[in-house]
């Protein structure tokens, strides 16, 4: 079940090399013999910068994400005015998770699958971190770490899933083609990401990819973005049946860039056309 992978974006400047951006890439499809494929498995705080998603068991993430989303974007949890460090923004998502997980039934789904849940995170100084939890079977205790980026170009930082040795095989080979891991950029990471999910043969992952993103400017809290893939609309897994009132309300917002539809290549495209906007070709 699921194929989730986690990234940071380099910015290439005169004086330095920046992380300009965190984005977390996922599959739509849940299944458990059978198969749904607009499963959400990513989740955006839009008034906080922190971003989440998870790959294992469904129903307890599903759940406390959406509550833990919730409570952030209403600053009940924390908000940007705490000028909490990253650190201490993890050790409270944590605690959340070990109070909440104490009465979930572990009989079922969780003990089999297992849980991992990802959540990418800014601090006031604009320094972005990425954060892996994970459920232990033995003690029913939550545990976090730190994935650190060792790297001032674009790297892949987590990878998760049954999906994942498939991902991590075509990633290898992107890396052999570009002539170093140095050489691969967002967009090459991104887009072999959809290659593999348009091949895989683990049937457990499928459905349309989820795109979720932490950017460093200064309207930087999470978003979930569009994306075009097989010539269709999809937002967090939906599919979207654009009417003419809905097609000319996604015009206007990639116009004037409130919000933003991608392609495989992680290029911006005009939701009507599907094409690259002009700035992109």
């Amino acid at each position: 079940m699921t194929l989730i992978i986690a990234w940071a974006a380099a910015q290439h400047t005169r004086k330095k090399d920046i992380t300009s951006a965190l984005y977390i890439a996922s599959d739509s499809r849940i299944s458990w013999g059978k198969k749904y494929d607009y499963g959400k498995k990513l989740f955006v705080c839009k008034n906080n910068p922190d971003i989440f998603g998870y790959c294992g068991d469904v129903l307890f993430p599903l759940q406390i994400l959406s509550q833990i989303v919730d409570g952030i974007n209403e600053g009940i949890i924390y908000n940007n005015n705490d000028a909490l460090s990253n650190e201490k923004k993890a050790k409270i998502i944590k605690h959340i998770l070990n109070t909440t997980i104490k009465d979930y039934p572990k009989d079922y789904g969780i003990n089999k699958n297992g849980l991992t849940i990802i959540h990418g995170t800014k601090d006031m100084d604009k320094r972005m971190s990425l954060y892996k939890y994970e459920w232990n079977r033995k003690n029913g205790l939550w545990y976090y770490e730190t994935i650190k980026q060792t790297s001032t170009f674009s790297q892949k930082l987590f990878c998760g899933g049954t999906g994942k040795n498939e991902f991590e095989r075509n990633f290898e080979q992107l890396i052999k083609d570009k002539g170093g891991e140095e050489k691969v950029n967002s967009s090459d990471i991104f887009h072999c990401f959809c290659q593999t999910l348009i091949g895989v043969k683990d049937k457990s992952c499928g459905g349309a990819p989820q795109l979720a993103t932490l950017k460093i400017g200064k309207n930087g809290n999470g978003q979930m973005l569009g994306v075009v893939y097989d010539n269709n609309l999809y937002f967090g897994g939906l599919p979207l049946k654009p009417n003419a009132f809905l097609t000319k309300s996604m015009e206007e917002k990639a116009r004037i860039n409130t919000f933003s539809w991608y392609n495989e290549n992680l290029k911006k495209c005009n939701p009507k056309t599907k094409l690259l906007l002009e700035k992109n070709r």
